[in-house]
């Protein structure tokens, strides 16, 4: 009978234990995700090289140019500076003053700032497994994935996902997903075509799952590539 085999019967939904195990697959595939890669290397560097043998790209005279730039209100200095601070870059590192420099340029409306600024939220959200800095992570995101960044955009479809900062909403997660996608994002091309495939946040459409699995595959991420072959298979 029918009852036996699920994934016949819900095409377009599932079980609150099928939803539960695939939102704990989603937990275990964000940890890939770049915005985690991207600390996770900056840590191991950070730990691997002595301080006083990193090089700076940065001359005293640059230095002194980018922070009067920034100083004077120009958004993309004050961005500059913050990385430079954030990672020790020609100034001594200051956790403190690359936060001050990100908000100073993301209030300017820089979206790279944005970007940062949301990414440290978000990690600290991470650590500390706090809903106050996941929120604040978000607010940044939707200020930068407004700005047009995708990166920022499929981060908030995570978000959004998972209910980090927000409430749980897989219809708005797969809006979000949609606009990375669209835009050229191919993180979001893979989880979105995952989510048709699926059913999560959408009616179950393996049309739709193929279609994004291959747009990905063509610009070279390898797991969609993987998947719809299988997905050949399948069908």
């Amino acid at each position: 009978m029918n009852e036996k085999n699920p994934s016949h019967v819900e095409r377009g939904g599932m079980s609150e234990e099928q939803r539960a195990r695939l939102i704990r697959e989603t937990e275990e595939q964000i940890r890939q995700n770049p915005i985690y890669q991207f600390y996770v290397e900056q840590l191991a560097e950070e730990s691997a090289i002595d301080s006083g043998k990193k090089t700076s790209r940065y001359d005293a005279e640059a230095i002194g140019q980018i922070q009067k730039a920034a100083e004077a209100g120009e958004s993309d200095a004050m961005c500059a500076l913050a990385k430079m601070y954030s990672k020790g870059d020609g100034v001594a590192e200051d956790t403190e003053k690359a936060l001050y420099w990100f908000h100073r340029a993301a209030e300017a409306g820089n979206s790279t700032a944005m970007y940062h600024l949301a990414q440290r939220y978000d990690i600290l959200g991470s650590l500390r497994h706090s809903s106050k800095d996941y929120s604040k992570a978000v607010n940044w995101y939707t200020k930068a994935a407004e700005a047009g960044r995708s990166d920022a955009m499929n981060r908030l479809g995570w978000m959004y996902l998972l209910g980090q900062g927000v409430g749980k909403d897989c219809e708005k997660a797969i809006e979000w997903f949609h606009k990375s996608a669209e835009a050229g994002n191919i993180s979001a091309m893979d989880i979105l075509a995952s989510n048709y495939e699926r059913g999560i946040g959408v009616t179950r459409n393996y049309e739709k799952a193929v279609e994004w699995y291959r747009k990905a595959a063509q610009l070279g991420h390898n797991g969609a590539h993987k998947r719809l072959r299988k997905l050949g298979e399948l069908l």
